[in-house]
């Protein structure tokens, strides 16, 4: 068989056009989104009008498209939506309002191809997320573009737009809009969000809960394309969001320059996200840096840490201590970290750290803490005792193993073969665990 690396461009024009053209055709009959490409090309080939009425047949049969797509056929569907996505783009490419409108009637397909798809990949919703960037970078090279007519458009589409795609044209396409568009944009989203009544602690979350939510988000996404933190502000509070949207407005209100600011909107975080939740610990202890409180930011990292055992937080609070503080508050840190009461997270830090000599006395102390089924993290630190603690990387693999035999998963043979493959060949001795057996059948004695 010959290599696939003979099989070049230059190789190719030794076949001739007309033979390479027999096989094109006959790769396209067994290659829809192949055959859909070519189609495209061969139209534009017989002038724009031609291939506008290819385009819009094809995105004609999406629209009518009623069979349901299975996980094995959805990946063949979505490299035809690709295939005739790339054809708008780069065949009507130099004539951006044919290839606008092209575009966005390409997007009206989106709702009713992706509610009859099993799209558990992705796939099919990344091609139309990626046309509507695409649609965003061509209404900034539109010419003579009319913002308040596609801002109208835009909103219009919004209204019906259940799996976001249109809404990233808020971003997408803030610079063709122009300030003239946004301007309208925002003014018709604000007059949405003035007919809905009042927020209520007991709303109805899809009459009232939702649309507020959604309009809400418009706006703020409206606000970050425009790097306005003032507007993003005015959009949480018109759509009632101010204790689930803190965290958001803190962390632009810091990189605006408004530390203080933000520490009093961290305050209104209600999301039941506990005292030392990573993400408010971060913002406050950044605001503080800003401010230039840094003692208060250091013992907020320090307590930070003690809850959660964050590596890159205490790395940070060790940086900026003196020289030989650091290395004793390291060490203290290690200890602390060796008797959390998690055992399963202080596993991870001691392995991420590292401190793999500490993890190794943990994990011969505290195995029966240690649940197999959380074999990411216990595989891991297996894999790093291996080589020099091979009695803990054993106990690990040994709770691995048991683990899923108990369980009986159905994934449980693969697993095995891979915890076969990782256990050491040759067990080590070692009294506590010799009365185990260690290959299969892996029971206890």
């Amino acid at each position: 068989m010959a290599s696939a690396k003979t099989i070049t461009t230059e190789a190719l024009k030794k076949l001739g056009p007309r033979r390479l053209a027999e096989l094109l055709a006959e790769a396209c009959e067994n290659d829809a989104p192949l055959r859909r490409k070519v189609e495209i090309l061969l139209a534009s080939k017989e002038g724009g009008d031609k291939l506008k009425e290819a385009i819009a047949k094809r995105i004609a049969a999406l629209k009518r498209a009623r069979k349901f797509v299975d996980w094995r056929e959805a990946p063949t569907l979505a490299a035809e939506l690709d295939a005739l996505r790339e054809g708008i783009v780069a065949e009507l490419g130099n004539d951006p309002q044919s290839a606008i409108e092209q575009l966005w009637l390409f997007l009206e397909a989106a709702k009713i191809t992706i509610e009859r798809v099993d799209d558990s990949g992705g796939a099919i919703g990344g091609a139309f997320h990626q046309a509507a960037d695409e649609l965003g970078v061509l209404l900034s090279r539109a010419p003579d573009l009319d913002g308040p007519v596609i801002a109208e458009r835009l909103h219009a589409s919004l209204a019906s737009d259940s799996y976001g795609v249109f809404e990233r044209i808020i971003s997408s396409g803030a610079a063709g809009l122009g300030s003239s568009g946004r301007a309208r944009l925002r003014e018709l989203l604000k007059a949405d969000l003035g007919k809905l009544p009042p927020r209520e602690d007991n709303e109805n979350w899809s009459e009232t809960g939702w649309p507020r939510a959604r309009l809400s988000g418009h706006l703020a996404a409206l606000a970050d394309a425009e790097g306005d933190v003032d507007a993003y502000i005015e959009a949480v509070v018109l759509g009632a969001r101010e204790s689930i949207e803190a965290a958001s407005v803190a962390e632009r209100l810091i990189g605006a320059g408004r530390a203080e600011e933000a520490l009093g909107w961290l305050g209104k975080d209600k999301r039941g996200r506990g005292p030392y939740d990573l993400t408010i610990a971060s913002l406050r202890i950044a605001a503080l840096d800003a401010l230039g409180r840094t003692e208060e930011a250091q013992s907020l990292r320090w307590e930070a840490f003690k809850k959660t055992l964050s590596v890159p937080l205490l790395r940070e609070h060790l940086k900026r201590l003196p020289d030989f503080d650091d290395f004793e508050a390291g060490q203290r840190a290690i200890a602390y970290a060796a008797s959390f009461p998690d055992a399963l997270l202080a596993l991870s830090f001691l392995v991420e750290w590292p401190a793999l000599e500490a993890a190794d006395t943990m994990v011969r102390e505290q195995i029966a803490a240690l649940d197999g089924r959380h074999y990411e993290t216990l595989g891991r630190a297996a894999e790093r005792l291996s080589e020099k603690w091979p009695v803990s990387a054993t106990l690990l693999y040994r709770a691995l193993v048991l683990s899923v035999l108990e369980r009986g998963l159905s994934k449980a043979i693969n697993m095995r073969r891979a915890i076969w493959r990782a256990l050491p060949q040759r067990p080590p001795a070692c009294p506590r665990i010799a009365a185990f057996p260690i290959m299969p059948p892996f029971l206890p004695a």
